[in-house]
């Protein structure tokens, strides 16, 4: 008997009608979606590995856990005026005409909030910051109470993974491939002269592939790697891509300009050390399995919060 088919197998055989390049926020909800149409067949390429058990990913109170491990790709800016330092670069009311009331990914307000926050939006209000009661509606001037992406019930993270993809996996028209990095997208000009995404170039496991579809090649690889996913497939400024060594065949100067990355100021401050905080679970052990018992007999405790005060 022959060895069974590996994942890689079925996914290079497989004729795809559409390919989408990231499994993240935007990727697999695109796939997803695409997918509920029985005649298209949907290829996903994604980087990153299954984690849908990860604890850090999934309970709140770790949040901010993952950052400099695996699962961060740790970019970093060069350096900008008026900072001293590089950034890193990551992942209240509201008003349901703006956030909608239904679909797959679940939000929620923290059921636990620490002392600090109980006194964060009268504090601010004295000093002339108002409260903005739906940081929703296009503008987040103000201060606010963050709602968040967790299911209210199981208090565990809500996202695309596990509210889109997760429930649909088994759809025959929907495959997708982890551990795998797109490295170009493959171009091929038709009889006008025009460039038309054919496909995909990419590596898993040391090893480089190449994917070829009928359809629509959608690129969701977020705001830093979809640009230089375009450069390396020679869609760009041609200044740049010349001086890179790549072939141009697409003239277009906007890809990769005009990044505007969100700017966030924390504020770091001593509390009475009688007041239990998600940073002790960090530094003492006792604590953080005490609060690992509450969380997982009864959802609640320490390990339900997230950061909630935004300004």
């Amino acid at each position: 008997m022959g060895s069974r088919p590996t994942d890689l197998d079925i996914f290079l055989s497989t004729k795809f009608t559409h390919l989408v390049i990231g499994g993240g926020t935007a990727g697999l909800v695109v796939a997803t979606r695409l997918s509920e149409h029985p005649n298209l067949v949907v290829g996903v390429l994604e980087a990153g590995n299954p984690a849908y058990d990860e604890p850090r990913i999934n309970i709140p109170g770790r949040f901010g856990e993952t950052l400099g491990t695996e699962y961060d790709w740790q970019f970093a800016t060069v350096p900008q005026p008026g900072l001293n330092e590089h950034q890193s670069l990551n992942h209240s009311y509201h008003d349901d005409k703006f956030h909608g009331t239904d679909g797959p990914v679940h939000t929620a307000y923290s059921s636990l909030y620490g002392a600090s926050h109980r006194y964060w939006h009268e504090t601010l209000q004295k000093l002339g910051v108002s409260t903005n009661r739906s940081h929703f509606s296009g503008s987040n001037v103000g201060a606010w109470t963050s709602l968040t992406t967790v299911e209210p019930e199981r208090r565990e993270r809500s996202y695309s993974a596990t509210a889109y993809y997760r429930p649909h996996s088994g759809r025959k028209n929907l495959v997708v491939l982890p551990g795998a990095t797109a490295e170009s997208v493959l171009l091929d000009q038709n009889n006008q002269g025009e460039w038309v995404a054919k496909g995909a170039r990419f590596t898993r496991q040391g090893q480089s592939h190449e994917i070829h579809v009928q359809g629509e090649v959608i690129v969701c690889a977020g705001s830093v790697q979809s640009p230089q996913l375009l450069e390396l497939s020679g869609i760009g400024n041609p200044a740049i891509l010349k001086a890179a060594g790549v072939e141009v065949k697409v003239d277009n100067p906007a890809v990769g300009e005009n990044l505007q990355e969100h700017m966030m100021t924390c504020m770091v401050y001593e509390i009475d050390p009688s007041i239990p905080t998600v940073e002790e679970l960090r530094t003492d052990p006792t604590l953080a399995a005490a609060a690992d018992e509450e969380y997982s007999t009864s959802r609640s405790g320490l390990r339900t919060t997230i950061p909630s005060s935004k300004i």
